[in-house]
Order: C-alpha cells, then structure tokens, then sequence
C-alpha cells in the first residue's frame, strides 16, 4: 500500500479536482504499478501501468469519481498451468468524502466511517479504489480455454499433447489386496485351462 503523505502519480492534486458541487473534471491517466498486485495466479508486475478514464464531480458529501480503469494481468491456467495474458477493464465508482461529510457520519454513528474512502489535504488517492476494481474482476477460475484437459494427476503431461487414451493404472492402496487376489485368481484360471 501506498504512503498517503507522499505525492505519487496516483494521487489527483486539488487543482486537479472540481471544487463546486454539481462540477465535474475529467482525468485520463496511464498510472504505474509500484508493487506487485495480484495472486500466484493472476498479477500485475512493478513499472507496468494501469490506465484510467474517469470523470471526477463535485458532490455535497465530496468528490465521486467514476470511470474504467484497464490493465493487462499476467495469469496462469489453473489446469494445465500455461502462461495467459488476461486483459481487464474495470468500473470505477467511488465516493471520496470530504472531512466535514466524514465527521458528519462519526457524529451520525456509521460504524462503517473509518473505512470510508476520503479526501486527504484535497487530494484523492486512485490507488486502493483502482486495486480492488481491477483485481476485483479477475475471473475466481482463470483457464486457458473452456475445454481444457489440464495436466495428467500421474506424469504430469499437458493433456492435449498425450496420446488419446493415455492414462495410468492407479490403485486405491486401500483396495491393492484385492488387485493382488483379482490377479492370482485370474492366473488360476489360466493354469487350469
């Protein structure tokens, strides 16, 4: 997470930001990566950039800022492990409050005020609403392709490049006993005809 008391490109400086209540400025930005953001399976590397459209308005409670943020993750196929690039876009809408609507809601009793987006000395901080809205549209199960075979649980080949048929012969070790007696039993009868 970003320091909130340093300027960063992330940050829209009050000069930036419309001032009057029903005004609104629009901001377009290519916003560079400082962390990776991401999981194993889906993430954003430092120095690549997320680019945002938005308009900011002027509201009575603060500033609303909506928009599309859009970013190319890198990812991974949960099946068969094999490198994606996964293009996002993402809607933006979020309310940064102004100091006096935020003491307005400690006054009112919202329990939720302490985890209110705010203004901060006049400035808004794109980073952590821009985030959760692109890691927030990462898909829960990111695959290559809908039909992917995925990897063999017994060697580990892609599936797709395995002979048809390929498979191995694997046995409960609970149930080996019997594989054991289903193969004497079978060599019996060989042995009696």
């Amino acid at each position: 997470m970003m320091n909130h008391t340093e300027h960063t490109p992330w940050r829209v400086e009050a000069r930036d930001l419309p001032t009057r209540a029903g005004t609104h400025r629009d901001l377009e930005r290519a916003l560079p990566v400082t962390e990776r953001w991401g999981t194993d399976l889906a993430w954003l590397e430092p120095g690549e950039h997320v680019h945002v459209e938005a308009s900011a308005e002027a509201v009575v409670d603060g500033v609303f800022l909506t928009g599309v943020a859009r970013a190319s993750l890198h990812a991974v196929c949960v099946r068969c492990l094999t490198p994606l690039t996964l293009p996002i876009e993402a809607r933006i809408d979020e309310l940064f409050m102004s100091p006096e609507a935020l003491e307005r809601a400690r006054e009112e009793g919202d329990e939720e005020v302490e985890d209110m987006v705010h203004l901060e000395e006049g400035t808004i901080d794109l980073d952590q609403p821009v985030r959760d809205a692109i890691l927030g549209e990462v898909p829960f199960t990111l695959v290559c392709e809908e039909d992917c075979p995925g990897l063999c649980p017994g060697c580990g080949i892609d599936l797709r490049d395995a002979e048809p048929g390929h498979a191995h012969e694997q046995i409960d070790p609970r149930l080996a006993s019997l594989a054991e007696l289903r193969d004497r039993l079978a060599a019996d009868a060989g042995d009696t005809q």
